[in-house]
């Protein structure tokens, strides 16, 4: 079991790394792509929520259920 920990915390380490590192780039280039595809990706969700009733329904449970968590009490 101990072994499987260890395991899980050296992988956790490496993503947490890999996803600060990529961030890190994308603070460092105005013009990288993913800020554009973060926009793209942002004016879709607005649309979406705004016009899909049903998808706007489900957001609105994930909040709800996320919010009743006692950890955020």
């Amino acid at each position: 079991m101990l072994k499987l920990y260890r395991t899980d915390k050296f992988l956790v380490k490496k993503i947490v790394a890999s996803v600060t590192a990529f961030f890190e780039e994308v603070r460092g280039d105005p013009k990288h792509p993913f800020r554009g595809e973060f926009v793209r990706w942002c004016c879709r969700l607005g649309d979406r929520l705004g016009n899909d009733r049903t998808y706007a329904e489900r957001i609105d449970g994930l909040k709800r259920d996320l919010l009743a968590r006692p950890e955020l009490g």
